[in-house]
């Protein structure tokens, strides 16, 4: 492979982020965001200019004081040349979101209050939460490619009227609200709704999807997958549903507008019953006009992914992945990543007692290419094994050390490129299809990317950061919180320095 990441620049060191919720944001203007909210100790802030200069490093403490533990980051983006942060909380057990709106050039607080509140829980709503499989209050969010508007959905999982369930608000650039809607349910046919994503269209549309699904004692069972569009000026949430399999659940969907083809692509891993261990995933091409699906099919992998998958795992099953992302390529094609998840419980005794512990463990990744009308190209294959102490902080907000366990994907600059932290023992092991050393801890792990390109099914790799010296040194990319400017091709990310050293790190740009 020619390919080859080129580093340009690299920030001055600072200590290592341990816990938070870290984000680096590429701006239009060619700098570089990098924040990370703590519970406690307010938000740290470092921007670098057009030219990767550090000009600002500074702790903010913003008007809350503190987070409660079960706080998060549901989005955080640029607009207008500022940086908004969507904080999901709670006031007295009510679920509220807070903005804060944060200068890019300074990192000074700009406005910070509460978007909306939800009701307040009650103890029977929490046992209902726990063991009748009701979903849970919340927000979600997205903003427009342009960075024109942002959208903001309020799931409210106790409102008595169904059509008030689903609430959708619209803020312009100056984050004034330019729309508000509600979820109406198509002839009032389902009860209950699971978000899945949303996709916003500059101020002209909103596209929504959600599972929408009843049980035998609220009207007889049924589900289906529904994308709803608020338009410009309308107030109310319009669905249709997609024609994906009757009866069955979706585990995970991800809505992308695509730029080339003007159509929206749907993809979802969906199971036949809520606990099923395996899902089985869909792709759907659908008009953003007429509202309607122009094709719905499954997004069967190759006969070689599951051979190899089963060979080197050993395994009693084919390759289980679930839908982690949909990316756009330049071409109007799209390539969807599969990753395998599963719940491990371990059951031990002590004192006479028994004890039952799980974890979570991400193994191969899969990657099917398709072309613009949804036929496939390619499939790769990249085998990995990961451990996750615990499964809940496989996420931005706490776990910061579980972030060098995901893994990022590039297709810009003419290449396609996926990208992850990996034992380098792992090397020779894959050659010899033989099952990868599983990662439990990530200090003798270095960060790694593919080219996807040619016709392996499993592609070659290259250390980001060149060989290690020894194997004492390793260097690890936080790919949770990179970013990637399309439009200069850049690709930015939080690199962890050799081991030996102390906990540093510090920002390193690239061009792919």
């Amino acid at each position: 492979m020619n390919a080859q990441f080129k580093k340009i620049a690299e920030g001055p060191e600072f200590e290592e982020p341990k816990s938070g919720y870290t984000q680096i944001i590429q701006k239009k203007n060619g700098g570089t965001f990098f924040f990370r909210v703590t519970l406690k100790e307010g938000i740290d802030i470092r921007i670098y200019d057009a030219a990767h200069k550090e000009k600002v490093a500074k702790t903010i403490e913003p008007g809350y004081e503190k987070l409660p533990r079960g706080a998060s980051i549901i989005k955080a983006f640029e607009i207008n040349n500022d940086i908004v942060l969507l904080i999901s909380t709670y006031d007295d057990k009510t679920p509220v979101l807070k903005r804060l709106v944060v200068d890019g050039n300074n990192g000074r607080i700009k406005k910070q209050d509460n978007v909306r509140e939800l009701m307040k829980m009650t103890m029977g709503q929490g046992y209902a939460m726990m063991f009748g499989n009701m979903k849970m209050p919340g927000f979600y969010a997205n903003h427009s490619p342009s960075q024109n508007c942002y959208a903001v959905t309020a799931f409210n999982t106790f409102e008595s009227d169904r059509n008030k369930r689903i609430e959708m608000i619209v803020f312009g650039a100056d984050h004034k609200e330019i729309n508000r809607a509600y979820y109406a349910s198509p002839e009032e046919k389902y009860k209950y709704l699971d978000y899945l994503d949303m996709e916003v269209l500059d101020d002209e549309r909103v596209s929504l999807l959600v599972n929408g699904y009843n049980t035998r004692a609220s009207g007889g069972k049924a589900s289906e997958i529904l994308l709803g569009d608020l338009e410009k000026g309308a107030k109310t949430i319009n669905f249709n549903e997609l024609g994906f399999n009757k009866d069955s659940i979706a585990h995970v969907g991800v809505v992308k507008y695509n730029p080339v083809t003007k159509k929206m692509i749907v993809v979802a891993s969906i199971k036949e019953k809520e606990k099923s261990k395996y899902v089985y995933n869909y792709v759907s091409i659908v008009d953003p006009v007429t509202h309607k699906s122009e094709k719905t099919f499954p997004d069967d992998l190759s006969d070689e992914v599951y051979g190899k998958s089963y060979q080197m795992f050993k395994k009693k099953d084919d390759f289980s992945g679930v839908l982690r992302e949909v990316y756009i390529n330049d071409d109007g094609g799209f390539t969807i990543a599969y990753e395998e998840e599963a719940i491990v419980t371990t059951t031990s005794s002590y004192g006479g007692s028994t004890y039952n512990n799980s974890h979570l463990e991400l193994n191969n990744i899969a990657v099917s290419v398709h072309n613009k009308d949804g036929g496939v190209l390619q499939n790769f294959l990249i085998p990995k094994s990961n451990w996750i102490e615990q499964e809940m902080y496989y996420s931005a907000d706490y776990g910061f050390g579980n972030q060098y366990k995901r893994f990022t994907y590039i297709n810009g600059g003419g290449n396609n490129y996926l990208m992850l932290n990996d034992t380098e023992r792992n090397i020779d092991r894959i050659l010899k299809d033989r099952e990868p050393i599983k990662t439990v801890g990530i200090s003798q792990c270095d960060a790694f990317y593919f080219p996807l390109k040619g016709n392996d099914l499993i592609p070659s790799r290259s250390y980001l950061f060149g060989a290690p010296e020894s194997n004492k040194e390793h260097n690890l990319a936080a790919l949770g919180v990179a970013a990637y400017d399309k439009t200069n091709n850049i690709f930015v990310t939080l690199r962890a320095m050799p081991s030996g050293r102390e906990k540093l790190a510090k920002i390193v740009w690239f061009t792919p």
